[in-house]
């Protein structure tokens, strides 16, 4: 036995075969690891048992490796298992291949290699196909274009309008973007004919170029590459593994068919053995003298066998239900041969057990002891003396113990706020560690105290490199902390939002009110072509509407309910119902006023400054705070330190961390030996904040209670007394609450959640109070910044925008409803003990469904929840499943808003085509909010016709890819409609007759009219010029995408601005046709007609008619003459409108363009 000494490294690679015994978990593993990979010129493979632990592994890595990151691979497996006509997950699929490409490419640049037992038990893509796919393209040489394209089809990429994610390509004239696995951005190639004369990678947020580039490997998106000249032996192997599964002809017919079109059909990836001859394994792949680290043998021997008895499992029911299937030794290898391949390589094994009682016939392999020292025992004893006066006295004797023997101490931190949480804690003990950028530069310091940042699952002493390490989480008490991401995000996505405009929308257009919107169209009049907008009245009569006035029309968002009726072109109708609107928002904006006058003459509490004893109740928060929550937080700070009563509201998504402003207020009054009254809609959410606040309060003396009907009388009446007397500092209830028989010692603080949700009775209960204690009340309906703006001064609203850095993305699947699916998704989260919603929005058969579901997975405990049940029967089922005593909740989409269930991580959506955008988005939040992976299937029908790109954007906004477009259009859906219930607009008839976004605009007016602030209406100038303009179908495919770029010129106020729009436009479409730079010439006199308050402008080229806006105009009509003076000759047409004759018998109009700009300018 060889003693661990610093020579542990260089015995390891002495040996080929031999065992480290480690006889505890933690990241002293990762750390020998990146030793010896230091040490080494070979690449490592780390297998572990499960994802979970490959994830933790790959942050300590990066932790010890900073310097590495690029030679750390990740190679993921798949999470379905096969034979289900689901396609693999997109994101899956891609990382595995660039991981794949990457491996092959180490021969001369060493990696590390982490993944998982599953993951190699699977057969792979063979060597030489992805070899023979990858496509060099290379700048000023010529490449068939249109078979690149075919290829792209058969590898598996999908064809987008918008590039943004890998696998995914788009074609536009002789412009080609892919987004190749790997890449860390998509590449735009220029094409002339076949010659390929730029390449250059673009930002998949903005569109734009970002640089240029000479050449780009292509490699394929998915491991099934579907070649044409392989089909026919695709096919043939498709019939045969048809014929042997016992599928019917016609069936068999389909899949070929299917093949035959689409190159594919969903789950051709989990058959691989049908698609080529031979597959090759994780270890063609991985170099040949790579060094495997296996992470305890037995373990991964023990997922080894279950994950085989699961695929034959699977392999027997699919068979037998004769569904598609291939036997698993086609598809997987065996243990037996995985454990003589690794025989066959350089291997060590990690090993818990002590080798005194090895078994002989193991006894040839050399083992070593790996001689460290873990911190369980430093632990235990700050755990014990954590409530006593000196907390960190154990720490600080540890610490002085390892500075004596020299040694270096760091303490692992996961965020700025916990050091100086832990500096202020040791500042009185005399101890100031020093801050270190990375570990390998922290190893060259001198024997001391120093901090770091990253993610590191313990600590450990390495007495022989004088090396000590202790974590955050050791030193505090295990925390939950949220794994940070880095999110790379443009500012700029809520320009490419495509519009969310479809033809047969409800529309509101500002003089002509609500009609139908029906498409683009382009019209020509004496040979000068434009594209108009065209939009359906009443009696079928058409509104046409120029492009670059888009702004005048808005969608129609309206009451839920309520189907709004189509205004007649020229009636009185719409005026009237604006006029009726109005009267409501002055209302309603008086109302508003009002209260917040009565405010600012009570006088109110003012609390005292945060102190130490405060600083360390934030700082023992788990989570780090996301910048809106700071600033939320310091706003309800100095709200309560003045002497005036706080009013304020904080908006913020499910999940985004508005609680906790709460509990920070609570704190700071109950510190000041004030009470608090935490208001909630419903029981449950009461019964949750309970615990949510007493394990917050758990280290301080703070009395918290909760007042609601799951307390018998006898308690109530006991907690009633409590309050009474100032026993109980913190009280949360439903409205309860709110009663006549309950009096306050002396009430500081009120917490409203979800106030809309209160009836009006209990709002008026909860006026009376408004105006002497201080009010804070959250909601979770976003509100558009506008309004946000528009309000200031009247409601104080906090807005939490940013959200928490680790909610994991959902994984989600979209595919038509199969029952083998949803049996294998539920069953997988019941193997994991999660819980699972079904959502089935139609009470008539939603008992049908879970009937269905009981046959399907008999083991599992279901209940059902739906709108109709009683308050009662509601709040039963719905506590069952907090309280994990049901396993699936088959429900429509009531799904308490703002419950926390941590355990409830898949999500199943029935006819999911049914489903607003705004509707999926607040679904999505009620997943993936534990640190589990969360899942999202969702089920669309066979006659749901959804195009690929709406059927892209319900899974992207499902995935919490906030980027996306969908995301953009639910935000949109949901701030407007967030807006009427911020303000308690009740959802009246006025809101639904002229829809909410007027309903805004009105209310803006009239709150600047109230506070006597001049508002004019923007102008929105019409130009009619005698020349064609527009994108043409040939340059801009897409509608949607045109619809978006008209909007956004429409939107440009300055000349700059057009030329950066020029540039984009050519980087994203190629050069300009005439009519699109004549629309951008358009676009130039529509912003010199606002800076010069004109209305409308009329151009031929020798005649100039212009008609101003006298409230829009920066000087008086009659300055004219001065500002034209010398200039040109004009004549007055009307009181307010002149023409300017530019010249004689010209034909061409861009004299005339170059003119008028110069008068412009000069009126302007």
């Amino acid at each position: 036995m060889a003693k661990m000494s610093n020579h542990i490294i260089k015995e390891i690679q002495a040996t080929d075969n031999n065992v480290v015994i480690i006889p505890t978990d933690g990241s002293h593993k990762a750390c020998l690891i990146s030793q010896l990979f230091n040490d080494s010129n070979d690449s490592i493979v780390v297998i572990l048992s499960d994802t979970k632990k490959a994830l933790g592994f790959l942050d300590e890595l990066n932790f010890f490796l900073p310097d590495k990151k690029d030679h750390i691979v990740f190679f993921p497996g798949y999470h379905i298992l096969p034979f289900k006509s689901l396609a693999y997950h997109r994101e899956t699929s891609t990382n595995r291949l660039a991981a794949l490409s990457k491996i092959m490419d180490s021969v001369f640049h060493p990696l590390i290699i982490v993944t998982v037992v599953e993951t190699i038990l699977q057969k792979l893509i063979p060597k030489k196909s992805l070899n023979e796919f990858a496509e060099l393209v290379i700048a000023n040489e010529e490449i068939d274009r249109d078979e690149l394209i075919l290829k792209l089809e058969s590898g598996g990429y999908t064809k987008t309008s918008l590039v943004e994610d890998p696998g995914e390509y788009s074609v536009r004239g002789g412009i080609l973007d892919v987004f190749s696995p790997g890449e860390k951005y998509p590449v735009r190639i220029e094409f002339f004919g076949d010659l390929v004369e730029s390449i250059r990678y673009f930002s998949p947020f903005t569109q734009r170029g970002v640089k240029e580039i000479y050449e780009t490997v292509i490699i394929p998106a998915t491991e099934a590459v579907v070649s044409k000249e392989n089909l026919p032996h695709i096919l043939a192997r498709l019939r045969q593994a048809g014929n042997i599964a016992g599928l019917d002809a016609p069936k068999v017919r389909g899949y070929v068919n299917e093949t035959r079109e689409f190159g594919r059909f969903p789950g051709i990836e989990s058959m691989l053995s049908i698609i080529y001859d031979d597959l090759d394994t994780f270890f063609d792949y991985i170099p040949e003298n790579s060094r495997l680290l296996l992470d305890v043998p037995d373990e991964l021997e023990f997922c080894a066998m279950d994950f085989e008895s699961k695929a034959f499992f699977n392999y027997k029911t699919t068979a037998s239900e004769s569904r598609l299937c291939v036997e698993p030794d086609s598809i997987y290898l065996k243990w037996d041969k995985i454990k003589s391949l690794i025989q066959s390589k350089k291997h060590t094994s990690f090993k818990l057990f002590d080798p005194a009682v090895m078994p002989l016939n193991e006894a040839r392999q050399t083992t070593f002891s790996f001689d460290y020292q873990d911190n369980t025992e430093i632990c235990s004893m700050l755990k014990r003396e954590g409530t006593k006066d000196n907390p960190l006295r154990p720490l600080v004797d540890w610490f002085n113990d390892h500075i004596e023997n020299y040694r270096k101490v760091f303490c692992v931190l996961s965020q700025e706020s916990q050091s100086k949480r832990l500096l202020s804690l040791l500042q009185p003990y005399g101890i100031k560690p020093e801050p270190c950028q990375a570990f390998p530069l922290a190893m060259k310091q001198k024997p001391g105290i120093y901090y770091l940042f990253g993610n590191v699952s313990s600590g450990f002493v390495l007495k022989h490199e004088d090396l000590a390490l202790v974590t955050e989480n050791e030193i505090f008490g295990k925390k939950r902390i949220r794994r940070q991401k880095p999110v790379r995000q443009d500012l700029k996505t809520q320009f490419i939002t495509p519009e969310e405009l479809k033809n047969g929308d409800i529309v509101v257009h500002i003089e002509h009110g609500v009609g139908q919107y029906e498409g683009l169209c382009s019209l020509s009049v004496n040979g000068i072509s434009q594209d108009f907008i065209l939009i359906l009245y009443q009696d079928k009569d058409k509104l046409y509407l120029p492009v670059d006035r888009i702004e005048m029309i808005g969608k129609y968002i309206g009451v839920d309910g309520y189907t709004p009726v189509l205004d007649k072109i020229g009636s009185k109708a719409w005026i009237k119902s604006k006029a009726k609107a109005k009267e409501e928002v002055e209302k309603l904006a008086a109302d508003l006023l009002n209260l917040y006058a009565k405010r600012k003459v009570n006088n109110g509490f003012s609390f005292s400054r945060p102190d130490n004893y405060y600083n360390d109740f934030e700082a023992a928060f788990p989570y780090e705070e996301t910048r809106d929550q700071l600033k939320a937080i310091d706003d309800v700070h100095l709200d309560m330190e003045s002497e005036i009563p706080m009013d304020r509201l904080v908006c913020g998504d499910v999940g985004y961390g508005k609680t906790e402003v709460a509990i920070r207020a609570a704190f700071k009054a109950v510190n000041d030996a004030k009470q608090v009254a935490v208001v909630v809609p419903t029981t449950i959410l009461a019964e949750q904040h309970l615990s949510t606040f007493r394990e917050r309060f758990a280290q301080y003396p703070v009395h918290i209670e909760c007042l609601s009907r799951f307390r018998t009388r006898k308690e109530q009446a006991r907690i009633i007394k409590a309050i009474r007397s100032g026993l109980v500092d913190i009280v949360i209830g439903t409205h309860r609450l709110l009663q006549k028989d309950i009096d306050f010692k002396s009430l500081g603080l009120l917490v409203i959640d979800e106030e809309q949700r209160f009836g009006v009775k209990h709002k008026e209960a909860l006026k009376k109070k408004r105006s002497s204690v201080d009010v804070l009340a959250l909601t979770a309906t976003p509100i558009p910044r506008t309004l946000h703006m528009s309000l200031t001064g009247m409601r104080d609203i906090s807005v939490i925008t940013t959200p928490p850095a680790d909610r994991q993305p959902i994984i989600s699947y979209i595919s038509k409803y199969e029952d083998p699916i949803v049996k294998d998704a539920v069953k997988r989260e019941l193997s994991r003990n999660g819980q699972i919603f079904f959502v089935h929005n139609n009470i008539k058969t939603i008992f049908k469904v879970s009937q269905n579901l009981e046959k399907l997975v008999p083991e599992a405990r279901i209940a059902v929840a739906h709108g109709r049940l009683s308050e009662t029967e509601l709040e039963k089922v719905m506590l069952k499943f907090v309280n994990l005593e049901i396993d699936v909740l088959v429900c429509t989409t009531i799904i308490e808003s703002g419950l926390d269930i941590p355990s409830a991580n898949t999500m199943i959506i029935n006819k999911a085509e049914h489903f607003g955008l705004s509707q999926i988005y607040q679904l999505r939040g009620r997943i993936g909010r534990g640190d589990h992976q969360a899942y999202a299937y969702l089920f669309v029908s066979d006659e749901s016709r959804l195009t690929k790109d709406a059927k892209k954007r319900l899974a992207a906004l499902m995935e919490y890819k906030d980027l996306g477009s969908g995301f953009q259009i639910a935000m949109k859906d949901l701030q407007i409609r967030g807006a009427g219930t911020a303000l308690g607009a009740s959802q009246s008839g006025h809101i639904a007759a002229v829809g909410y976004d007027m309903f805004l605009k009105l209310l803006d007016q009239a709150v600047h009219d109230l506070k006597g602030e001049d508002n004019i209406e923007p102008l929105e100038p019409e130009i009619n010029a005698s020349m064609s303009s527009g994108f043409p179908d040939d340059y801009i495919e897409s509608v949607e995408q045109r619809l978006t770029v008209y909007r956004r010129l429409s939107r440009i106020t300055m000349v700059s601005d057009i030329s950066d729009m020029k540039k984009e436009l050519t980087d994203r479409y190629g050069k300009l046709p005439k009519e699109a730079e004549n629309m951008l010439l358009k676009i130039m006199l529509r912003v010199y007609c606002i800076k010069a308050g004109v209305q409308r402008l009329d151009i031929s080229p020798n005649i100039l008619t212009l008609a101003f806006s006298e409230k829009h105009m920066k000087r008086p009509l009659d300055e004219l003459n001065t500002a034209l003076k010398g200039m040109v000759r004009y004549e007055f047409v009307k009181k307010d409108s002149i023409r300017i004759q530019l010249g004689r018998k010209r034909n061409n109009i861009s004299k005339a363009l170059l003119e008028t700009r110069n008068i412009l300018k000069a009126i302007s």
